[in-house]
């Protein structure tokens, strides 16, 4: 039996050491294509293709052979542990996502290091090395899904109904203050606040110096213009216009975040979770610099979180509906229609899910559903056209088509016939199309002008017709243009923080506005972005910067309600999914600022998914009941 049982070991040591030594390649190894003569000294006279291709993985690790290795080792000692243990139990779920996250990390380390998915595709060794190293994505993260369900099994967290909860008795004030505070280093180095090109170009259309057109939400844009102007008559300047919206959106953002989390003391969320998700919102500094920034995506992804928060809330609580119920729902459903036009595409589809997933309230939720597309109708095809506010350029609505036309006329340039050539140039600009092409932004290769229905129908036939020519090239454009919101291992596109206090581009900046930041504050200020450089540059904080790492964290939501078999919860979720094939649509590959919404939900979420509140709910019935 010993001698059994050693021989045993001695293959689980070899079974651990091969699954960690391609975990280790996996993570570690280069996913490019090179030509044979780059490591051609390695290979020597032989002709085996085998020898080639290790040759090939020799030279693309000459750099990090040390980090593979002590990479291998670890993981390796990791799987080793979890079969001594008799603890490889993965289930049919955890194979599930545990592909999903393998798949992330394939498509997006081939994009990231080669800018292509033909390393894959492009032979069969090549075929066969991304085989292997896919198996050792998924021996990786269906061990750390398997340790998370571990610890997640036993110690699970519960709510606490039975007990009350007064360890914060003044929860609203308390999270008011915790919030704001951090916001006034900020608004006082950077008075009056920092305006971005965007919020610059609502303001012109306030005052009339541009014609108005929808491209930016008017109700948005009527806010900003109006507490500007008021900022403006208090203060006696352009200055004290900006602090002003500085200052208001820094007191609703310290509103909401405190009505969050009283919402987590009522549903009763451990204190440690609740302080945990105040310090998230009140020390990370992206919800600093935003606080301060003329933008409209503030006030929206607080708008986003109010209405999920508020229809959880519903849920969570078993309410009787009542008007009052309605009119919230109405209410807070508006809000993130109105304040960026792709609202009204997150708020349908999530309250029709309502209606048929939750049957309690079927009813009044339809009602809802019916005032919100009432009223949203109204403005938007009433309200709009008497003021004579234009429809928003569909262009904008087109970035990953274009993209699309531009990597297909850069790669294959002679595969465009003169007719496609002359529908393309009405819409782009096709003599520079492939220069201007980057595969992260589609705004160099969209050009501000107008183009009739009729051209964008040509274009789209054209568009359609090439698809089928070269469909790899459409996927790749598009995988190579959303990557940064599903591969772990890449930073957003844009920086953390924009700092700039006015745009000088002449099409927005026409000397009607004179507003600066003060020179004898810029010490402070350079403090504020070295510490805003640091918390960037931290391990693990540093993941709080990736826009990949809030659609990582909703899947290990949805996993472990896939886990505890609790799929209504899946209705709550919607919005963020919504969210991210929006963000995916956008101009900009990992936006931080597309992501706010998803950004701020996603910890809400998380608890949704993790605690049993019906259970709760139901107990502390029973007890009051006996009582």
């Amino acid at each position: 039996m010993k001698e059994k049982r050693r021989m045993g070991e001695s293959s689980l040591v070899i079974l651990c050491v091969f699954m960690g030594i391609l975990t280790g390649l996996a993570f570690t190894t280069p996913y490019k294509n090179l030509m044979q003569e780059t490591y051609q000294h390695l290979i020597g006279e032989s002709n085996s293709w085998l020898v080639a291709a290790v040759a090939q993985i020799c030279y693309l690790l000459q750099n990090s052979d040390l980090q593979t290795s002590f990479l291998s080792i670890g993981t390796a000692g990791c799987y080793f542990f979890f079969l001594k243990k008799n603890m490889w139990q993965i289930s049919k779920i955890n194979c599930i996502f545990s592909g999903i996250f393998s798949i992330f990390m394939m498509i997006g380390k081939c994009l990231k290091d080669a800018g292509t998915i033909s390393f894959i595709s492009s032979n069969l060794k090549h075929f066969i090395f991304s085989l292997l190293f896919a198996a050792g994505y998924f021996c990786f993260f269906s061990m750390v899904l398997l340790s998370i369900s571990i610890f997640y099994n036993k110690y699970r967290i519960k709510t606490n109904c039975l007990k009350n909860n007064t360890k914060d008795k003044h929860c609203f004030i308390f999270s008011f203050l915790c919030y704001f505070l951090f916001r006034i280093p900020y608004l006082f180095y950077f008075y009056p606040g920092v305006v971005t090109y965007d919020g610059f170009l609502q303001l012109d259309f306030y005052i009339g110096s541009i014609e108005w057109s929808n491209i930016h939400p008017v109700f948005s844009t009527v806010i900003m213009g109006i507490i500007f102007k008021i900022g403006t008559w208090i203060g006696g300047s352009d200055n004290a216009g900006i602090f002003f919206y500085s200052l208001f959106q820094s007191l609703v953002g310290a509103a909401v975040i405190a009505y969050s989390i009283c919402l987590l003391k009522k549903w009763n969320i451990v204190w440690k979770w609740r302080m945990g998700i105040l310090l998230y919102f009140s020390f990370f500094s992206i919800w600093q610099i935003y606080s301060i920034t003329l933008i409209k995506d503030v006030l929206y992804y607080l708008a986003v979180l109010l209405w999920i928060l508020y229809l959880m809330d519903i849920e969570i609580t078993k309410v009787k509906f009542s008007f009052l119920h309605i009119l919230g729902v109405v209410a807070t459903s508006l809000l993130v229609c109105l304040l960026r036009n792709n609202g009204i595409y997150i708020v349908v589809p999530t309250l029709l899910s309502m209606v048929f997933f939750i049957k309690r309230n079927r009813k009044y939720l339809l009602e809802s559903l019916i005032g919100v597309l009432g009223i949203y109708a109204v403005f938007h095809f009433i309200f709009l056209s008497v003021f004579g506010i234009q429809e928003g350029n569909i262009r904008e609505a087109l970035s990953v088509p274009f993209q699309q036309t531009a990597r297909y006329v850069k790669e294959y340039p002679n595969d465009v016939t003169e007719k496609e050539k002359e529908i393309i140039s009405k819409v782009l600009d096709y003599e520079n199309l492939a220069n201007l092409y980057n595969p992260d932004i589609s705004d160099p290769v969209k050009s501000r002008r107008f183009n009739t229905t009729e051209e964008i129908k040509a274009y789209l036939i054209v568009w359609w017709k090439q698809l089928w020519r070269h469909p790899i090239c459409y996927i790749e454009s598009f995988l190579h243009g959303t990557y940064r919101y599903f591969y772990l291992n890449s930073l957003p596109y844009t920086s953390i923080g924009n700092y700039v206090m006015a745009t000088n581009y002449s099409y927005v900046n026409r000397g009607d506005f004179d507003f600066y930041f003060l020179d004898n504050r810029v010490d402070g200020r350079k403090l504020i972005e070295n510490f805003d450089s640091i918390q960037y540059k931290l391990p693990i904080i540093n993941l709080l910067y990736r826009p990949a790492c809030y659609t990582w964290l909703l899947i290990l939501a949805v996993f472990f309600i896939f886990t505890n078999k609790n799929y209504r919860k899946l209705v709550f979720f919607i919005p963020a999914l919504l969210c991210l094939l929006i963000n995916m649509a956008s101009p900009v590959n990992g936006s931080i600022r597309y992501s706010l919404p998803i950004m701020a939900i996603t910890p809400f979420l998380i608890c949704y998914a993790l605690f049993d509140f019906h259970q709760q709910k139901e107990k502390l019935e029973e007890r009051m009941n006996v009582q």
